[in-house]
């Protein structure tokens, strides 16, 4: 558009449609050098690699999406040199960079107001921390200062979406740890953004954990401590590094360990490490009716395990019969006495225990996989490796972002079994969320529950475990009616929760 004379000009100085303007085709120019540098430039006639434009002025800026952090167009005046010669310094540069920047701003004033409300949080987090490591989540969007970038890599973004959805549980200013894939540590402040009152994601400040950081006045990592022979405990996340330090510290103790926590967060795979770090043999015995209806044979075969100097892994004790445990008391008190039985346990009933091997065992509780999302990444390449160990399968970054973020209510179980269904369907050595079966992607796509429902949950499985799966009578415990409690156990099953 135009003057067609300036149109003409423009065209013999390679100004058309179609031309390469990046440094690498058209040497230094304005618009490939303000691409490289992300800011305005300004390139005099000499200054050009070409010579049909080394007769030229051109300044350029950069156009921001704000809310993706990338630049989308250049804005560009070219003039002929002499031109630029007879105006005063800068004149040209400033109002092509207030043009490219009023539309930067109609480009932001076009987000949703989801986007609007995710930008303005990173925006005023940003600006109050200076150069800080910053990330904004939402559904759909990440924004990262050039720190943030710095620091983390795909895997870490996974996690912190995972962390960024939690934010609706609390819908509060609370702060995590979280360990990264390189085994780095980061204490993450999270903060909830909000529209009309409802949160929508969060924006999270980035600090990296040295040895003398802390939380609250509190040494933020556990003490130094040998957990070697607890390698096979895969995770690096706050919560398992203090789960494996309690973990040696029990085995020091010399005494009976029960291990507790919701079924699928690997209880019996920790006793079975423990009893292996002291003693050359292990004997694991499920406690559950399936092996324990003959009283007289599992007695045998406890006694058996603890004349062979076995460490004895008791599965499910917690599900021991009472007609079993008359014939076994002797055994279990001796194998306690001298540190040598690993009972797991949804829950430790302390009046169980006393009766059952006559002292309380040292309680070690397994955290669920939703509170150790920074494992997730880890836990799936250890899988990979695991299911093929020829084939160095690697998991796709949005499968691996889907992977952090579900509820997985099976726990690491759960997540074992859809990484390995995966990585034998895939055949292009990247698994991806089409390689994972229907079951398992409704599984993933399934949303969380809220603080409420979590609660009512983990009331309804207490209240099943301790009335032995009686319906009736866990429903007298929760002071509900029956249909009211099958209609919740219902809803929960069909959602994918196991109650017990």
């Amino acid at each position: 558009m135009g003057d067609s004379a300036a149109l003409r000009w423009a065209d013999s100085h390679a100004a058309v449609i179609g031309m390469g303007a990046a440094e690498e085709f058209a040497g230094t120019n304005s618009d490939g050098t303000a691409l490289e540098e992300v800011g305005t430039v300004q390139v005099w006639g000499p200054e050009h690699y070409a010579e049909d434009l080394q007769g030229t002025y051109c300044t350029s800026a950069p156009i921001l999406d704000s809310l993706r952090n990338r630049v989308v167009a250049v804005l560009t005046l070219m003039v002929p040199e002499h031109i630029a010669l007879d105006s005063a310094p800068g004149a040209l540069a400033l109002p092509v960079e207030w043009a490219a920047g009023e539309i930067g701003r109609q480009v932001a004033d076009r987000l949703t107001f989801r986007e609007q409300a995710l930008l303005r949080a990173y925006t005023r987090e940003s600006r109050l921390r200076g150069g800080a490591a910053v990330v904004a989540i939402d559904d759909r969007t990440t924004i990262a200062s050039n720190r943030a970038k710095e620091m983390l890599s795909n895997s870490d973004f996974a996690v912190l979406s995972a962390v960024a959805r939690q934010v609706d549980a609390f819908g509060e200013v609370r702060e995590e740890v979280v360990v990264l894939a390189d085994s780095r540590a980061l204490t993450v402040t999270v903060k909830p953004v909000t529209v009309d009152g409802r949160v929508i994601g969060a924006v999270m400040r980035l600090h990296e954990i040295t040895a003398r950081s802390a939380i609250g006045g509190a040494a933020v990592l556990p003490a130094p401590v040998s957990l070697a022979p607890l390698d096979d405990l895969i995770g690096a996340s706050a919560v398992v590094r203090r789960l494996k330090s309690a973990a040696v510290a029990a085995m020091a103790q010399g005494v009976a360990v029960c291990l507790t926590g919701e079924r699928g967060t690997g209880r019996t795979h920790l006793a079975r490490l423990m009893a292996a770090a002291m003693t050359p043999e292990v004997a694991v015995i499920d406690c559950g009716p399936v092996d324990s209806g003959n009283a007289g044979a599992f007695a045998a075969m406890l006694d058996a395990a603890l004349d062979a100097g076995r460490t004895v892994v008791a599965r499910n004790f917690d599900q021991l019969s009472p007609e079993v445990l008359d014939h076994t008391r002797d055994g279990l008190r001796a194998a306690a006495e001298r540190g040598k039985l690993m009972a797991t346990a949804y829950d430790m009933d302390a009046g169980f225990f006393t009766d059952a091997i006559g002292t309380v065992p040292i309680e070690l509780r397994l955290p669920p996989l939703r509170s150790r999302r920074d494992d997730i990444p880890l836990l799936v390449g250890y899988f990979l490796r695991s299911a093929d160990p020829g084939a160095r399968k690697v998991c796709s970054g949005r499968l691996l972002a889907a992977l952090a973020n579900a509820e997985w209510p099976g726990n690491v179980a759960q997540l074992r079994d859809v990484v390995t269904t995966a990585a034998t369907r895939n055949t292009t050595g990247t698994v991806c969320v089409s390689d994972v079966n229907e079951a398992h992607q409704a599984a993933l796509a399934r949303g969380r529950l809220s603080r409420l429902e979590a609660a009512e949950l983990e009331q309804i499985r207490h209240a099943l475990a301790e009335s032995e799966g009686n319906r009736a009578k866990a429903a007298d415990l929760l002071e509900i009616g029956r249909s009211t409690l099958y209609r919740k156990m219902e809803n929960y099953n069909r959602r994918g929760y196991e109650l017990g």
